[in-house]
């Protein structure tokens, strides 16, 4: 490979090019440095917890919604968690078909996931 007053080649599989003969590639910076976009008003802001009001887990877990990414669906997970175990089998009616034992508003109360 040799450089002289700002010619350049390489070697390809076939054959050495001039790379000024070469089409331009997009630079890296088009594909990192995108041209901005307007977002809707109701779009989450991006922040995590702030330490400054105190620290307990529940509020840290809660920011996790719009810290990025990855906390995000932790936060989801999070929710999920906390929404089966609260769940009674008392939330969801009695139908025709189901065990006659769980008929009792009082037994399906005591029943959780």
């Amino acid at each position: 490979m040799k450089s002289i007053n700002r010619r350049f080649t390489y070697l390809s599989m076939s054959a050495t090019h001039d790379l000024n003969e070469v089409p331009a590639a997009p630079s890296a910076t088009n594909f990192v440095l995108g041209e901005s976009v307007e977002m809707p008003d109701d779009t989450p802001t991006c922040k995590g917890h702030d330490f400054n009001h105190g620290f307990d887990i529940s509020s840290l877990i809660q920011s996790m919604a719009s810290t990025g990414f990855q906390a995000t669906n932790l936060a989801r997970a999070c929710e999920e968690i906390r929404r089966m175990r609260t769940w009674r089998l008392s939330d969801v009616p009695w139908k025709e078909g189901d065990d006659e034992d769980l008929k009792d508003p009082e037994v399906r109360k005591t029943i959780r996931a």
